[in-house]
């Protein structure tokens, strides 16, 4: 009994043996379904927004279908098998592929397999204007790129920050040269941007001016200039006589004019900003002094008729002459050295009135000429 058992149980696995044989042999490969097995690569794996990433489906088995969840949330992203995708946020992210075929489904994640960082920011401004004459108001631009959160102006190259507004404006009182940097911060990190002598402030050109005391006189007139110029000067010019040529180089001279007439000043200041000057015309006048009446006579007395001869000896520049001989307040001679006769005996008085550019003078000489009678 046992040994017919033993028989039957040989004869079933040989005929097992043989129908799986057949099965293997007989049954076209396309029949043979085989289970996926997800895989997959991503290239680039890490960078800065927008982020494109390749994937590479490296699934084995019978695949017939590829579902993607590209930032972990479970949700299906693409059924594509090599997709492209963009990632447009910071972020780390988690890839999972399920790959699915006749025979079952498979998936594979991959933990924080993306990683997306934010940019750094550039930093760029413009300025204007670039340069000008002390103040010099200059406004700054951003010109920045990135998620910017904050700005570091130093506007005058000291290291120090004068600024922390996006678009400042700033008014540059000393002359000189300046550099400017600008540091941007955004989440991604910082950016500095220096600009090398960007800024130039130069001297405003000064403002020539000045006063005379006095401005008018008989000569030799002495005149004190007082210079009234406004700026930074580095030197005078001072030109009284207007024949090109400097007559002093004083901050406040003083002159003296020895002829008559009208004198023209000019003035000229000049500093590390150019040069600027002052011209007043006829500013100065110069007169003659006004004459000083004198005069003298060959004889003073004698018996009439007498003849005297007068001679002027006024003092200045003469142009006149009025001559009042007998005291009676009436011109008897406008010559400059007259003659005359006294006929009657007595006691004259002489005056002589000289006029010039200058004005008149009278001289007044009381019984200067006395008259007799001849004797008998």
């Amino acid at each position: 009994m046992l040994r017919f058992k033993l028989k039957i149980s040989r004869r079933w696995m040989t005929a097992s043996i043989i129908t799986w044989l057949a099965w293997v042999l007989l049954v076209p490969p396309a029949a043979q379904a085989v289970v996926p097995a997800a895989d997959f690569t991503a290239t680039p794996q890490s960078g800065v927004v927008p982020l494109q990433v390749q994937f590479t489906d490296l699934s084995t088995g019978d695949v017939t279908s590829w579902s993607w969840d590209f930032n972990g949330d479970s949700v299906e992203d693409s059924v594509d098998q090599h997709p492209l995708v963009t990632y447009s946020a910071p972020g780390t992210y988690s890839v999972t592929l399920t790959a699915t075929g006749p025979d079952g489904a498979d998936s594979l994640t991959k933990a924080d397999l993306i990683v997306v960082d934010q940019p750094l920011p550039l930093a760029d401004f413009a300025a204007t204007p670039l340069s000008g004459v002390a103040p010099l108001p200059v406004q700054f631009t951003d010109q920045s790129t990135g998620d910017v959160t904050s700005w570091s102006w130093d506007l005058d190259g000291d290291s120090i920050q004068d600024s922390t507004v996006q678009h400042p404006s700033f008014t540059y009182a000393t002359p000189g040269t300046y550099s400017v940097t600008l540091t941007v911060t955004d989440p991604g990190g910082t950016s500095s941007k220096t600009e090398t002598d960007l800024i130039v402030v130069t001297y405003p050109p000064p403002v020539a001016q000045f006063i005379a005391d006095p401005s008018e006189g008989t000569k030799p007139l002495t005149v004190s200039f007082t210079n009234e110029s406004l700026g930074e000067i580095t030197g005078y010019a001072w030109h009284f006589d207007a024949d090109g040529i400097p007559d002093s180089f004083a901050d406040n001279p003083v002159h003296t004019f020895a002829d008559s007439g009208t004198y023209t000043v000019r003035l000229v200041a000049t500093g590390p900003g150019g040069e600027d000057e002052e011209v007043k015309t006829d500013y100065i006048t110069v007169t003659e002094p006004a004459p000083v009446a004198g005069f003298v006579s060959d004889v003073t007395s004698g018996f009439a008729p007498l003849l005297v001869t007068f001679m002027d000896t006024s003092d200045g520049v003469r142009t006149q002459w009025s001559w009042d001989l007998d005291g009676d307040g009436q011109p008897d001679s406008d010559l400059q050295n007259p003659a005359f006769t006294y006929v009657a005996a007595g006691t004259y008085t002489v005056s002589l009135t000289v006029t010039g550019p200058g004005g008149s003078d009278t001289a007044t000489v009381v019984d200067y000429v006395t008259v007799t009678d001849p004797p008998p």
